[in-house]
């Protein structure tokens, strides 16, 4: 008589917990259970970014208000305006946070923010549109041109890392600095970079599998997060998420969110993910907060067998 184990893997549903009603404030609850407002932002940022910096959520730019710069105050649950604009036009360009200083990219221009002012920094050694920028070994890295590139602030330069993979995608891919690692997906493919073995073929998605483009990576609940959507006329998100050495797994499509060229950061404070959408029909945006009640769990099951 023999025995054996078969691990069943079960994650949660990620949920949507509120009403859909872009004309008003969506309300979701934290997981302590207290109701809190996230007022809609006050314009269309269609191509902005939502950024988590100092402690604050900001929103950049944007179609509609390109020099847009603006933080939401939870206290009293409204945006607020900085007290300069942006010192560019930014339409879809890279934005990365990283300590004290909001690093922004827009065609070959770089600007950085530090508390108080705005600072010109080094160009970009590429156009930067639709790009990724991640922090990692505590430092800004960008993707484009056919490298990965690091920001030494200290030199005020950006210094090639090594050469992409070819045939990487690297516009409007995904990516984020997991297991310290820079992992990017993109098209139908996930790369992962590393400072001993440079980069390697992680994961190639099937021709079933969507097109993984214009959506955000983060690291949600200890793992590797991709919402995307390939159209921007559907009415839904797709939701993968990365069980490591098992590859990817599909989670439940988010219904109602259109995040094709939109934004998203993980709001550390409660642990969950906030979105920006864009309605292709309407100009509006709304925020959305999603977040889960438990955290992935593996359960071995013991049958009995001859």
């Amino acid at each position: 008589m023999a025995y054996f184990s078969t691990p069943i893997r079960r994650y949660n549903r990620i949920y949507i917990d509120g009403v859909f009603d872009p004309t008003k404030i969506v309300k979701a609850y934290t997981n302590s259970s207290t109701l809190t407002d996230f007022t809609k932002p006050p314009y269309s940022i269609v191509d902005g970014k939502l950024v988590y910096y100092n402690d604050k959520l900001y929103l950049i730019g944007g179609t509609n208000s390109t020099q847009a710069f603006r933080y939401y105050n939870p206290t009293e649950h409204r945006w607020e305006s900085m007290s300069t604009n942006l010192p560019i036009d930014f339409t879809n360009g890279i934005v990365v946070a990283n300590g004290s200083n909001l690093h922004i990219m827009q065609g070959t221009s770089h600007w950085v923010y530090n508390n108080s002012y705005w600072e010109q920094r080094a160009n970009v050694p590429f156009t930067a549109t639709g790009q990724p920028g991640v922090v990692f070994d505590g430092y800004v890295h960008v993707v484009g041109n056919g490298y990965l590139y690091r920001y030494e602030s200290i030199y005020n330069r950006f210094v090639q890392v090594a050469s992409l993979p070819s045939g990487m995608t690297t516009s409007y891919a995904m990516a984020a600095t997991y297991q310290n690692a820079i992992h990017v997906i993109g098209n139908k493919q996930h790369y992962k970079y590393t400072t001993d073995f440079g980069w390697s073929l992680v994961y190639e998605f099937s021709n079933n599998d969507p097109t993984f483009t214009h959506g955000i990576a983060v690291i949600f609940s200890n793992r590797l997060h991709v919402i995307f959507q390939s159209s921007q006329y559907s009415d839904f998100s797709y939701h993968y998420v990365f069980m490591d050495e098992d590859g990817w797994e599909k989670l439940d499509d988010i219904g109602f969110i259109n995040i094709y060229n939109g934004v998203g950061i993980v709001y550390t404070i409660n642990n969950s993910i906030l979105m920006m959408q864009k309605l292709v029909a309407k100009e509006f945006m709304t925020l959305y907060r999603i977040e889960t009640i438990t955290n992935y769990e593996a359960i071995e099951s013991e049958s009995e067998g001859d």
